[in-house]
């Protein structure tokens, strides 16, 4: 069964959101969702007009691959 919440000793999802901030390419957060298989899904607009989608780790903040 895939998890509906992010676990509880999960790295907190502000903290996620500054490192995704950080990125250089970085212009605005379009969407932020808890993905049922168990990841945080961020979606974010680049300074170009492109588009990123990232699952991150919800234990780590790492980006999955």
């Amino acid at each position: 069964m895939a998890d509906k919440a992010p676990p509880e000793k999960a790295v907190s999802l502000s903290k996620v959101v500054a490192e995704v901030e950080q990125r250089p390419d970085f212009q605005f957060i379009k969407d932020i969702d808890w993905d049922s298989d168990g990841y945080y899904e961020i979606e974010y607009q680049t300074k170009s007009g492109g588009e990123v989608g990232l699952k991150i780790d919800p234990l780590t903040g790492e980006v999955r691959r």
